[in-house]
């Protein structure tokens, strides 16, 4: 029986993803925003040079994770193919969106409520602009460690593990980077 369950959720799983997929995959045609974009990808310094990230603000914002990211979008060529930042986009949301329905399912250990919660997470309006805006990256990026961290908490008041604790604590400071 719980075989048969296992099989059930991982098929309920991939037809998710393939359901994102298709939802986001025309994101992949877009050109950039013509308000933060240009100053991300053209006019950034730490775009070229990554280890001027850690000791500047740029446009008012200290995030250094998220330069050195575009700066290794940068590396793989997106500069010429914008393609490859909104994928990269693309891919951190569903990282998000994964880690959104997991910490639901710790919550209430129901895969079908965290299933339903993660498709509605991935599709809903409110994260078209984090997802198609290049320069919204800070958003995902900090999402992508904050919900970890939040899983990790929850697990560390479960279970009390230490090591859980300090996962937490380092996730979260990865979420404010």
């Amino acid at each position: 029986m719980q075989k048969r369950h296992n099989i059930q959720l991982y098929i309920i799983s991939l037809l998710g993803l393939a359901f994102a997929i298709w939802v986001w995959w025309p994101l992949t045609t877009l050109q950039s925003v013509n308000w933060d974009d240009p100053e991300y990808l053209g006019g950034n310094p730490a775009i070229r040079n990554p280890g001027a990230v850690w000791n500047q603000f740029f446009m008012g914002n200290y995030h250094p994770l998220t330069l050195l990211s575009l700066w290794g979008d940068y590396l793989l060529g997106a500069r010429q193919h914008l393609w490859i930042f909104h994928v990269h986009q693309f891919l951190l949301h569903l990282c998000v969106c994964v880690s959104a329905a997991w910490l639901v399912w710790s919550l209430s250990k129901s895969w079908q409520l965290a299933f339903w919660v993660g498709i509605a997470f991935c599709i809903h309006p409110l994260r078209v602009e984090p997802v198609a805006w290049i320069s919204a990256r800070k958003e995902l990026l900090s999402a992508a460690f904050a919900f970890p961290a939040l899983i990790c908490w929850v697990g560390y008041l479960n279970k009390r593990y230490n090591y859980l604790l300090y996962l937490c604590i380092l996730l979260v400071v990865m979420a404010c980077l």
